[in-house]
């Protein structure tokens, strides 16, 4: 069963980079496992953990249940016109990496 726990969250985290970058889910297996996409655990300012998703320079930061859009990249729940350098928007249900994982550190507002 822990197998399984640890598929879930890889799926749900590679699910989330996608996202942030704006690209499908596939292609973000595929740029991960050739080294485009770099992952990195990181602290924010708030000394909040968070993975930090680099692809090609740009940088798309994963909280626990938080998405941080990279620069460009509008959030499917985004209104057009919003500042995505300031948009943060929860992750789904279930594509969060659920709490206490190593995959995810929290983050609050």
């Amino acid at each position: 069963m822990e197998q399984r726990e640890h598929f879930d969250e890889i799926n749900a985290l590679v699910a989330s980079i996608a996202k942030a970058h704006g690209i499908e889910d596939k292609q973000a297996s595929t740029e991960l496992e050739s080294g485009i996409i770099t992952l990195a655990m990181e602290r924010d300012e708030n000394d909040e953990r968070y993975i930090s998703a680099m692809r090609s320079g740009v940088e798309a930061r994963i909280y626990q249940g938080v998405i941080r859009y990279a620069p460009g990249v509008t959030p499917p729940t985004a209104p057009a016109g919003t500042d995505q350098d300031a948009v943060e928007v929860a992750a789904d249900e279930g594509e969060s990496c659920g709490a206490g994982s190593s995959c995810c550190g929290g983050h609050h507002h």
